[in-house]
């Protein structure tokens, strides 16, 4: 979790790329197979709602602090 959280915020802030916008996009796909999309998946991993989560990554002291409040326990679920 914590390590799908740091690529998600990575992958926000490399702007030049595709990645970037696709990924909180409104036209998210399911992942896997499922019915949950990128941006409600990391809205769960978080705790942060959807309509937040690209503000809150965008900024690295921020999204460091959201990823370091993951218990361990949770961490690779």
């Amino acid at each position: 979790m914590r390590r799908r959280l740091q690529f998600a915020g990575h992958c926000l802030r490399a702007e030049s790329e595709v990645i970037s916008t696709l990924l909180l996009g409104s036209q998210s796909l399911p992942i896997r197979n499922r019915k949950t999309t990128c941006p409600q998946m990391l809205s769960r991993d978080s705790g942060i709602e959807v309509g937040e989560l690209s503000q809150a990554m965008r900024d690295r002291a921020v999204w460091r602090a959201v990823v370091a409040d993951i218990p361990a326990s949770d961490a690779e679920g």
